[in-house]
C-alpha cells in the first residue's frame, strides 16, 4: 500500500459585495470512480471583493487499484464542494456553493506533484 500525506492550499475568491462565510467540508482525491484520498476543509469568512488561502492536509492511500506497474505519473481529480452564504448589509442573504473540480498528475517514483490543472 502506498500512502502520501500531501500538503496543499485551496484559494476561495470571492467576487460578491458581500461577505462570503462558509462551512466545514471535504476536499477528496479521485482515481477514476476510487476514492484514494482526503483531506478536511474548516469553514471561515471571506471579505467582499477579498481572497483567502486555506491549508489543507491531504491523506493519500491507496492499494488494490488497477495502477499499471512501471506507471511514472498518476493523473487524479480533486473535488471539493464549499456551500455557504453571501451577506450585503444585513439586508442581503444569499446561499452559495461553490465547487473546485482539478486535474493533478504526481509522479510516483519521486512522490511529486507534477501538475495541476482546475476548472
Amino acid at each position: 500500500m502506498i500512502k502520501i500525506t500531501m500538503l496543499t492550499e485551496i484559494t476561495v475568491d470571492n467576487r460578491n459585495f458581500g461577505r462570503f462565510v462558509f462551512d466545514n467540508c471535504t476536499a477528496v482525491l479521485l482515481y477514476g470512480n476510487a476514492t484514494i484520498g482526503d483531506g478536511y476543509v474548516s469553514g471561515g469568512g471571506v471579505g467582499a471583493k477579498n481572497t483567502k488561502s486555506i491549508g489543507v492536509v491531504m491523506r493519500v492511500g491507496y492499494e488494490n487499484l488497477n495502477v499499471s506497474s512501471g506507471m511514472d505519473v498518476m493523473e487524479v481529480v480533486s473535488y471539493a464542494k464549499m456551500k455557504g452564504r453571501v451577506h450585503v448589509l444585513k439586508i442581503v442573504d444569499r446561499k452559495k456553493t461553490i465547487e473546485m473540480n482539478c486535474t493533478v498528475s504526481f509522479n510516483l517514483t519521486s512522490r511529486s506533484f507534477v501538475s495541476s490543472l482546475c476548472r
